[in-house]
């Protein structure tokens, strides 16, 4: 059983990735409303997608405008801990 669920698995991933992996947000996104209700999960997922934007735009280079408001240059966020 464990092994038909895993080949099955498989399958959906290599034959219809996009749906599987909506499928799977999906569900979690339920999940998470169940436990801890719609706005804090849109809250939530609203500030990790500020922050996902603001990352790519470091990495590809656009965080010109951060540069210039924390005086620091692109290799400073990298070291910062």
């Amino acid at each position: 059983m464990k092994e038909e669920a895993i080949a099955l698995i498989k399958e959906l991933w290599a034959e219809q990735r996009g749906a599987f992996i909506c499928t799977v947000v999906g569900v979690l996104f339920a999940v998470l409303v169940l436990l801890f209700g719609f706005w804090r999960v849109l809250f939530v997922l609203l500030c990790a997608g500020v922050g996902l934007w603001i990352g790519r735009r470091i990495d590809k280079g656009g965080g010109v405008w951060l540069e210039d408001k924390f005086h620091m240059d692109r290799g400073d966020f990298y070291r910062m801990k």
